[in-house]
């Protein structure tokens, strides 16, 4: 089952993408499809307006008149006769005209394809171009004033065709939304324009408002669910990783108080090494040294595991840290390391966890004495300034490089370069201490240098 996780988790972000990818491409073509309304709303419009141009030039008095004949392209069957010519009239097939007018006539086929309300239309067109009325120019003045639109341009096209109604040649994009729309503005001469303009953002997006909202909204909570599976699939395999490093140093850890008893017992076997009362004595100092080494590795996982469920307990009494200072500080000199202790003349007086604040100073020195680089040199600042003790513990070591600071408060961290030297450990020292300060309400910070060593500061509240 575990390790069916990471597949789980895997399907899990590859189902999430694929759902954003779908909703962009659903998104997209939403967006399409209110670009293509909003288009076919100002084609309707344009259209709208060409025609009133139309009606609005016919109203323009003439002294020329036209009668215009429409025949089937085919049969050349007459459809329809269109007259222009003010008094005059169609009865029985024969046009009756005002003979005070000039008269031009003019004769058209049209393909079964037109349909019979256009006929009208385009003979309309046709009388008001050969007017001089309906030029492009005239035409763009006319749109840019009613659609209040001073961008829009009217083109002639150069193309010859039969254009009864408008229709759309192109459309823009979401983000730049353009129109261009073909107009048959004398389609009995094959003769047409091209209208162009912009369309308003606002327009678009009030028609896909709730869409784009709702669209936004999904879209970041599939965001927030990849985000959080990726740092769970991280965190499986540093958890994993870490799992495995901490396996391998408590074995490694294990191995040495064992193997000081094993020699302590050989010693006890061998009557000749007994009787050496020196050698016995160190042989039992050793496994004595390594079996509380042991204890201690087991009161950090104790605590530690504690601390994962609820508050590490204290049992606060009020003690003199000069005083506690003093064993630790002379069993680290007993192994060669120089200690120095700065404190004000006055024993420092604190409220806390004697126990607890003795382990804080066994794993600071512990480290210090650990990772040193030739003579170790230690030097511990007390300080109490109103309700609060500081404490610094600074060494001559390696120093911590600056990217390893923000995780050695973490649990079973080790620096690589400390795993690639096999320096015993099991990563638990100062997520230990961390927790014991914080036990105390108190904080704890770090400053370091590789090479010039470290600093470590705590205020533990009173």
């Amino acid at each position: 089952m575990k390790k069916s996780v990471p597949w789980i988790n895997l399907v899990t972000i590859v189902a999430s993408l694929s759902i954003l990818i779908a909703q962009a491409i659903g998104f997209r073509l939403q967006c399409r499809h209110a670009l293509e309304q909003a288009v076919d709303e100002q084609k309707r419009l344009v259209g709208q307006c060409c025609g009133d141009f139309f009606r609005q030039q016919m109203q323009i008095p003439s002294d020329k008149g036209f009668v215009v004949y429409l025949f089937t392209a085919e049969t050349h069957e007459l459809l329809d006769t269109y007259t222009s010519v003010p008094g005059s009239y169609v009865e029985n097939g024969i046009v009756r005209l005002n003979p005070r007018l000039t008269l031009q006539t003019d004769t058209f086929y049209l393909p079964a394809s037109v349909s019979y309300n256009d006929w009208n239309i385009l003979a309309t067109r046709y009388v008001a171009s050969e007017r001089g009325l309906a030029s492009p120019q005239a035409l763009e003045a006319f749109l840019r004033k009613r659609l209040d639109e001073p961008a829009l341009t009217v083109t002639a096209s150069a193309g010859r065709q039969l254009l009864a109604d408008i229709e759309t040649v192109s459309a823009g994009s979401f983000f730049r939304p353009t129109y261009r729309l073909q107009f048959g503005i004398n389609p009995l001469n094959r003769e047409s324009v091209f209208i162009g303009g912009s369309l308003k953002t606002g327009t678009l997006l009030k028609e896909i408002y709730w869409m784009l909202a709702a669209s936004a909204v999904w879209a970041i909570l599939l965001m927030l669910c990849l985000i959080y599976q990726a740092r769970t699939i991280h965190g499986e395999r540093k958890l994993n990783r870490l799992r495995n490093d901490f396996l391998h140093a408590m074995i490694h850890e294990l191995k040495r108080p064992v193997q000081s008893l094993k020699i302590l017992m050989s010693v006890l076997k061998d009557k000749e090494m007994s009787r050496d009362e020196t050698l016995r004595r160190e042989a039992v100092a050793d496994a004595q040294a390594e079996l509380d080494n042991l204890s201690a590795y087991f009161s950090k996982l104790r605590d530690m595991t504690y601390g994962d469920f609820k508050e590490i307990p204290l049992n606060r009494t009020v003690f003199s840290l000069n005083a506690l200072l003093r064993p630790l500080a002379e069993k680290a000199e007993r192994q060669g390391v120089s200690i120095r202790i700065d404190s004000e003349p006055q024993d420092i007086l604190v409220k806390a966890d004697r126990m607890h604040i003795s382990n804080i100073f066994s794993n600071l020195l512990e480290n210090a004495v650990k990772y040193a680089r030739g003579e170790a040199v230690i030097t511990i600042t007390l300080r109490q300034t109103g309700n609060r003790t500081d404490i610094e513990v600074s060494d001559n070591g390696r120093g911590i490089p600056a990217d390893e600071l923000k995780h050695i408060f973490e649990k079973f961290y080790r620096s690589p370069a400390v795993r690639r030297e096999n320096i015993p450990g099991l990563g638990l020292g100062l997520s230990y201490v961390k927790s014991l300060v914080e036990a105390h309400r108190g904080h704890i910070r770090v400053e370091s240098e590789p090479n010039r060593g470290t600093t470590f500061y705590i205020s533990i509240p009173q």
